[in-house]
């Protein structure tokens, strides 16, 4: 690639018709500064101190990265969010801890007896990795608006955060108080 970034992450499909082990091998260098993985499933692989590993796997992953910028096997997994200011007044940040700096995130917010009155897609936000939770971190900003674009009367709020990548979908939901 002509542009490296801190992290760089490439998918790789096994198509060999077998449920065998396979053996992958790798010659070539690798960009100066950055280390290099080949992830399996839940298993990393340094491939700067081997040439080769054994997969049993038809789906894996390189990852290409600046050291220290965090090596965690990737899932799709929301571990946390989190609402600033809270109780928010017209604008609020919405702060979104996840396992993977790859994903398409919506929310839906919905008043205290469950009515959705808000949706919003925020397709595919820049992440960066905190080290500190071992997780990639999302920010949007929520103008506390319904869907009619109406400001959102004082109560309870309960926020639905949807994130999906590869066909695959998870969510978790925190509330947020609005109070002007």
């Amino acid at each position: 690639r002509s542009e490296i970034k801190d992290i760089n992450i490439w998918d790789i499909s096994i198509t060999k018709n077998t449920n065998e082990p396979i053996t992958l091998s790798w010659e070539g260098d690798f960009p100066d500064g950055y280390d290099a993985w080949l992830i399996e499933g839940n298993q990393a692989i340094d491939m700067r101190k081997s040439q080769e590993s054994g997969v049993k796997s038809r789906e894996l992953k390189v990852k290409i990265m600046k050291p220290n910028s965090g090596l965690i096997i990737e899932t799709l997994e929301i571990t946390n969010i989190t609402t600033y200011p809270n109780p928010a007044k017209n604008e609020a940040t919405i702060r979104i801890s996840a396992k993977t700096s790859n994903a398409n995130l919506k929310m839906e917010v919905y008043n205290i007896l469950g009515q959705k009155v808000r949706e919003e897609s925020f397709g595919l936000l820049p992440s960066r990795f905190s080290q500190s939770e071992q997780a990639y971190i999302y920010e949007a900003g929520y103008s506390c608006t319904n869907a009619f674009n109406q400001k959102l009367s004082n109560g309870l709020y309960f926020l639905k955060i949807i994130a999906s990548e590869d066909n695959k979908e998870t969510s978790k939901l925190s509330r947020m108080l609005i109070k002007k």
